[in-house]
């Protein structure tokens, strides 16, 4: 139904021993299925991991997003809503118990790979549910899919903030960048398209886009994404400093990660903004897109001050 967000509520329904409980373990059965035929298509794994290119050696792959699994069930008093919005699906994660007063919404970016379903990608749904438990609003659009960051992709994120806006009492928002996520992130943070900005948060985000575009294993992915022109204007080291000063900025990086490794990363974009905003930095132990990697309290510190 466009224009109105379709939840699925999972709260009394999982109790056993009740019609409700064998209807929905009959659609959570159907969904296994739906799940992995779907990831087989459109990642070809079940993993959602990046693959690198040929005669490339493989790094350690990123956690797995368990794609043929269930993981609505695992969210506790969540509804979970899907939409289409300009032709791109959308997700949105919100409690089932009452909140009253405006709230704060947590934007998440997908990384290469993944789409609008990352709120309850397994390892993220820890990270979901703290934050609808505190009354927040976790929200994510396909935005063209592997975009990097492109033009088109940015808009889809802020027509899905429109949506939102339409729909709840939204307080401000919280950009969270997932790797690839990291450009558009960090280009609508310059741009000044997110008015009621909270702050962002990149988890193992790509900070240094040309860094990984001359990377073999995501050269071809990133060529068919951006021109070079596009990758040169939308790295986020080519931002002027002062266009992302006046926003906390906090990074959560893995020394361990194999993919967006902080002294490729981290560590140019941290001198590029020098004394004007430098970010701050939360280490996670999880590798890249970790569950640990996924800090809600890091998330909820920009609403509370």
């Amino acid at each position: 139904m466009t224009g109105q967000f379709q939840s699925v509520i999972m709260g009394d329904m999982r109790r056993p021993g009740t019609r409700a409980w064998a209807a929905v373990s009959a659609l959570l059965a159907v969904l296994v299925v739906v799940g992995v035929r779907e990831a087989a298509v459109a990642a070809g794994t079940g993993s959602g991991e990046v693959r690198p290119g040929p005669g490339v050696a493989a790094a350690a792959a990123p956690a797995p997003v368990s794609a043929g699994q269930p993981p609505l069930a695992r969210l506790e008093h969540a509804s979970i809503g899907e939409d289409t919005i300009s032709g791109r699906r959308v997700l949105t994660v919100t409690s089932t118990r009452p909140v009253s007063g405006p709230r704060p919404v947590a934007l998440m970016l997908h990384g290469a790979g993944h789409d609008r379903r990352v709120p309850v990608e397994e390892s993220a749904q820890r990270f979901t549910q703290t934050l609808i438990d505190a009354g927040w609003v976790v929200a994510a659009s396909d935005a063209g899919g592997d975009a990097w960051g492109s033009s088109a992709s940015q808009a889809d994120h802020l027509s899905l903030l429109d949506r939102l806006r339409e729909v709840y009492p939204v307080s401000g928002v919280v950009l969270v960048s997932m790797s690839m996520g990291g450009v558009a992130g960090l280009n609508m943070v310059a741009d000044g398209s997110v008015p009621d900005l909270l702050g962002w948060v990149g988890i193992t985000a790509v900070t240094n886009l040309r860094a990984v575009a001359a990377d073999p294993r995501f050269t071809d992915r990133i060529a068919g994404a951006l021109s070079a022109g596009e990758i040169a204007a939308r790295d986020p080291l080519a931002l002027p400093a002062d266009q992302l000063g006046g926003v906390p900025l906090v990074a959560v990086v893995s020394p361990s990660d194999p993919w967006t490794p902080p002294v490729s990363q981290l560590t140019p974009f941290a001198e590029h903004m020098g004394a004007v905003n430098p970010p701050r930095v939360v280490e996670c132990s999880d590798g890249h897109l970790g569950v640990d990697c996924y800090r809600a309290d890091v998330v909820m510190e920009l609403v509370a001050g």
